[in-house]
């Protein structure tokens, strides 16, 4: 194991956990007004269902955004505990503690699993990615004689 592969994937788990730590405070100022849209939204539809009245297509949007706002906010959660696992992952791969399979699984999936709900976190993740591939594809190192 080199100590760049470790250097990047160091780098990498900073970076997504600050990215993760902005969202949520992004998303902790504008709480009210998206959980007020994703009340207002379930009311009208709930309307629509009972009266038939037809709902205009902003409601629509307003869902929409809501969704996002929602996936944005899991996404940050997975960056935080994610830079955390893998900073603990690392910090024992380097004391010996842990082989570097399972520290290479928790950089792909620290990576990875916040890209399901919000893709633009590989801007800030993709480090973790480029560590785990090439600690995975980092052949052992010859025993010495």
């Amino acid at each position: 194991m080199t100590r760049g592969i470790i250097v990047i994937a160091i780098v990498g788990a900073v970076g997504a956990g600050l990215l993760g730590l902005k969202w949520l405070g992004d998303a902790g100022a504008s709480s009210a007004a998206f959980q007020h849209a994703g009340q207002m939204t379930e009311e009208l539809r709930k309307l629509s269902g009972s009266s038939g009245v037809v709902i205009p297509e902003s409601v629509g949007l307003i869902e929409e955004g809501y969704n996002i706002y929602r996936n944005t906010v899991r996404a940050a959660w997975l960056l935080v505990i994610g830079a955390i696992g893998s900073g603990i992952a690392t910090y024992l791969l380097v004391k010996g503690k842990l082989d570097k399979r399972p520290v290479a699984a928790t950089w792909l999936a620290s990576s990875l699993l916040p890209a399901f709900f919000a893709p633009v976190s590989l801007v800030f993740s993709f480090l973790l990615v480029v560590a785990g591939g090439l600690t995975l594809a980092n052949r052992p190192e010859p025993e010495a004689a």
